[in-house]
């Protein structure tokens, strides 16, 4: 089987951890079925969170002074999850984590990293090579994390971390004149306060409702050689509340700790 059609034919792994939890599953039983992502995720992983770093360099390189770092748009969503367990997309949480997840990355990025960042900005009229650059992009995102924390989906042939995206990234690099691209996406969920009520009740009986999972990947493509060099995987119940700017610091402090520099 290809290698795309595995990743399209697998891509419910992902919908496990970064649940919208399947789509288009709509009868009797979705409920019930929205809960086994949460119940795995809380069962597999600890309150700790352990970075799952990938990576093909020790240092940026610095030919002129400052690498300077293309951060692309954020993929974050932030949810609640209700009594019976379906998470529901909170739209305020979501826009205050996100702004609260950009200004950390600033911090931890420009400040304790020492490296020139500039946002991807966004016109709404891409282009056609643009656009295919960006699905490219996420193919390659997914088809790492995949490899490496999936493994009925393992790539066999992949016995290093390399992974080229050719000279698509050349777009970006003679845009913005810069030398590396940065990819960030995170999810959380918070239980609802009917849910932590039933916790306490049922907490006499034994029981306690599994807690939301907080998950996060990143990586780094390397512009000029058209390569990802970094990648790093975190899950657990929580590494940092981005609902809050000094948790949301945690969280990216937490998620980039082992970044290059």
């Amino acid at each position: 089987m290809s290698t795309h059609k595995k990743l399209r034919n697998n891509r419910w792994v992902l919908k496990t951890l970064f649940p919208e939890y399947m789509p288009g599953v709509n009868n009797l039983f979705t409920p019930c079925i929205k809960l086994i992502p949460v119940i795995a995720l809380s069962l597999a992983f600890s309150a700790c969170a352990t970075s799952n770093v990938k990576s093909s360099i020790k240092e940026l390189g610095r030919n002129q002074g400052q690498p300077k770092m293309v951060l692309m748009p954020l993929e974050l969503e932030l949810y609640e999850i209700s009594v019976g367990g379906v998470p529901e997309l909170k739209a305020e949480w979501t826009e205050n984590g996100r702004a609260n997840v950009d200004d950390a990355i600033q911090g931890v990025l420009a400040g304790d990293h020492n490296i020139s960042l500039m946002k991807y900005q966004s016109n709404g009229n891409e282009t056609e090579a643009q656009a295919q650059l960006f699905r490219l992009f996420g193919v390659v995102g997914e088809a790492i994390f995949l490899h490496y924390h999936s493994p009925v989906n393992n790539l066999p042939s992949k016995k290093e971390f390399k992974w080229s995206l050719g000279n698509a990234p050349d777009v970006l690099r003679d845009e913005y004149d810069a030398d590396y691209a940065l990819f960030i996406r995170m999810k959380d969920h918070f239980s609802s306060g009917g849910r932590i009520a039933l916790g306490i009740v049922t907490a006499a009986l034994g029981y306690a409702p599994p807690p939301g999972i907080q998950i996060g990947y990143a990586y780094l493509i390397d512009l000029k050689a058209g390569e990802v060099v970094w990648f790093n995987f975190l899950a657990s119940q929580s590494f940092g509340d981005v609902r809050e700017p000094e948790s949301a610091k945690t969280a990216i402090s937490t998620l980039l700790s082992e970044f290059p520099k």
